[in-house]
């Protein structure tokens, strides 16, 4: 601690104290002591139906930007999982250092606790994160965040879990946070636009061509709401009610998440109702969640075990020049 100590004087001396950040977007910071803003994700147990109470957190596994290797890691949030044969998949955002932009990574565990590092598997020249995953007929397919680009982007795994091919794009918009699920005989997919988080927008199609896709009539679904709008994860389909988690960032952002529960869906009528009167998660008050939270997905076992993965938003004491992303 002295010794830090020192050296954030020493600091202080050359390049003052100060933090720069910006949405999506890498900045280096001069040389400055100060707190940082990390993500980690989380694996943890699930005892008990989802029914969009507020959730207990015990992780089984705490995942930080230390578990990736093949590039410099800054921090890594929005993890999705998946069940493939004896195998989990989670995927995740991984911001790199280098570039400032975020690719999307996996890691695989046969037992749900215990994860192994497989790489980066899509980098593009522009932002991705929220690397939704999901099976349609025989193949696998990702809906990234790609806002950057300008568009909702869908790949296609070509050597799963590893190599994902661009299909094609299903909507010309720049939406962040795409949120696709499969019901009834219809495609539904949730987003917020880019310029507006606190909007809610809603997307149907009959089939994954681009040519189907159209707009709710009733969409924007949610206006105006800094707590209820931008989405947290998959929808989640339990017992056959439907569950939209939504990211709350009225104090800042990924501070707590919500749960939604989806009353009608149809093609011409949509409504949701809160679950809870209590946040679904909210900060931990010290260590990986300390100072928030906002996103999720669950995942069953093929030895019916249930798990979760969430993220989670520490401040982290950092001396010396870095590259922030929020």
């Amino acid at each position: 601690m002295k010794r830090l100590f020192l050296i954030a004087l020493a600091v202080i001396a050359v390049g003052g104290i100060g933090i720069t950040c910006a949405c999506k977007a890498g900045i280096v910071t001069p040389p400055y002591v100060g707190f940082a803003k990390v993500w980690s994700v989380a694996i943890c147990n699930v005892d008990r139906p989802f029914a969009g109470a507020p959730l207990e957190i015990s992780p089984l596994k705490i995942i930080t930007a230390d578990h990736v290797t093949d590039i410099p890691a800054r921090l890594i949030a929005d993890p999705f999982l998946m069940q493939e044969g004896e195998s989990s998949y989670l995927f995740y955002e991984v911001l790199n250092e280098d570039t400032g932009q975020g690719d999307l990574a996996v890691s695989v565990s046969t037992d749900g606790e215990n994860w192994t590092y497989q790489g980066v598997v899509l980098d593009e020249d522009f932002h991705l994160s929220y690397p939704q995953v999901f099976k349609h007929q025989d193949s696998i397919y990702m809906i990234p965040e790609s806002c950057a680009a300008g568009s909702v982007r869908l790949y296609r795994a070509t050597n799963f879990p590893t190599e994902w091919a661009f299909e094609r794009t299903l909507i010309e918009k720049p939406l962040v946070d795409p949120t696709i699920f499969r019901h009834g005989d219809h495609w539904w997919l949730f987003a917020s636009p880019a310029d507006d988080w606190d909007d809610l927008r809603l997307y149907f199609s009959k089939t994954l061509d681009p040519a189907d896709w159209r707009e709710h009539p009733q969409s924007p679904i949610v206006e105006g709401s800094k707590r209820f709008a931008r989405q947290g994860g998959r929808i989640i389909q339990e017992d056959g009610r439907l569950f939209r988690i939504a990211q709350d960032h009225k104090l800042h952002y990924g501070h707590q998440v919500w749960a939604m529960e989806i009353n009608r869906l149809t093609p011409e009528e949509y409504s949701e109702t809160l679950t809870s009167r209590l946040p679904l998660l909210t900060a931990g008050g010290k260590g990986w969640n300390g100072i928030g939270m906002h996103h999720l997905d669950t995942l069953t076992l093929p030895n019916g075990k249930r798990i979760m993965c969430v993220d989670g938003l520490e401040q982290l004491l950092v001396v010396g020049p870095i590259r922030l992303s929020f």
